[in-house]
């Protein structure tokens, strides 16, 4: 027996997923499945850049929740939600009660993870803070069909992050679209400036609106970004 020892060539997740692919959508949904649960989030981006770039469908896999441990925080624990499958949430009485659109968990662009494979494919909605609270049909008229996201301008700290984490979330995600709701207020066009900024760095820019709202909830202007 001889050993012999040389230097090793660095992983590749590109070169993988050249075979990967060859052996069709269940190794494919395999190979993802096996990132998200050892949290090899950036192997899991770059497996989607390339999937996007030979324009093969992202096959559905399993979603791999972070773990909630005693010193995390719960809210961040991603999760589909029930309203998904259109089940009912929080009957009144008379059970009238419209089912609630939101579809998934967290929804705060800073707690986001930006590989959730919740996103694959998505039209996707960032919505500013307050816009629930003044669009009396938040639900019905802008988010059932998408996914959401909402952020502040104004309040939320790091926003430097936010450009390149919606960057990584259209190219890796492939997102059919994003539409912005905002407030007439002037500093609510922080949420346009980031879209436009992650846009930018696109080869093949995505189909994105801006829908501004006033305080009780009537739209001002819609506009392509």
């Amino acid at each position: 027996m001889t050993v012999v020892k040389r230097e090793a060539s660095a992983y590749d997740e590109r070169k993988v997923m050249e075979n990967i692919i060859l052996g069709g959508p269940n190794v494919i949904k395999a190979h993802l499945e096996h990132m998200l649960e050892h949290q090899e989030f950036e192997y899991y981006q770059i497996a989607l850049q390339v999937l996007a770039e030979q324009n093969i469908a992202v096959p559905s896999h399993k979603q791999v929740s972070e773990q909630v441990g005693p010193t995390s925080c719960p809210g961040k624990k991603e999760q589909v939600l029930v309203q998904d499958k259109g089940e009912r949430n929080h009957l009144s009485s008379d059970g009238t009660a419209p089912i609630s659109a939101l579809s998934h968990w967290p929804i705060q662009l800073h707690l986001v993870n930006s590989a959730n494979p919740v996103f694959v494919g998505a039209d996707l909605l960032l919505a500013a803070d307050c816009s629930a609270f003044a669009a009396a049909d938040f639900h019905s008229s802008y988010l059932t069909g998408k996914k959401l996201l909402i952020a502040c301008p104004k309040l939320d700290e790091n926003q430097d992050a936010y450009v390149e984490k919606l960057n990584m979330l259209i190219r890796y995600g492939q997102l059919k679209s994003l539409t912005v709701l905002r407030m007439e207020v002037p500093c609510c066009g922080g949420l346009s400036k980031w879209v436009k900024n992650a846009l930018a760095k696109l080869k093949q820019p995505i189909e994105s609106v801006e829908i501004t709202i006033n305080k009780v909830g009537e739209v001002v202007t819609t506009k392509a970004l």
